[in-house]
């Protein structure tokens, strides 16, 4: 299969779909949520966190890596992580990859 370049309408679904298989194995149990904002030529994995460390930062690191292999090095890619983020998560204009189950009296 070839990938879709970044200015087709099948970019956004490949690229939530290769950043779910760079993050396999790789997500920490801080992180409650992974979403991708993505354009032509940026994609940003933002995190949902329960608190910031730098095991974590070095996780995400990781799976940025996994996710510019995956992604034959044609966008840049970054990430950003947040903690206590506010329900609904992610805002509309993100692609969610994982959503943690919320717990009884969550948000």
């Amino acid at each position: 299969m070839t990938a879709p370049l970044p200015n087709s309408p099948a970019w956004e679904y490949y690229v939530v779909a290769q950043a779910a298989r760079a993050a396999v194995g790789l997500l920490s149990s801080e992180i409650v949520g992974l979403a991708a904002e993505i354009t032509d030529d940026v994609v940003t994995l933002h995190a949902a966190v329960t608190r910031l460390s730098e095991d974590l930062s070095d996780d995400m690191d990781h799976v940025c890596f996994e996710l510019d292999v995956l992604l034959d090095g044609r966008v840049a890619i970054g990430h950003t992580e947040s903690v206590g983020v506010d329900r609904p998560w992610p805002p509309a204009s993100w692609h969610p990859i994982y959503v943690a189950k919320l717990e009884h009296g969550d948000g």
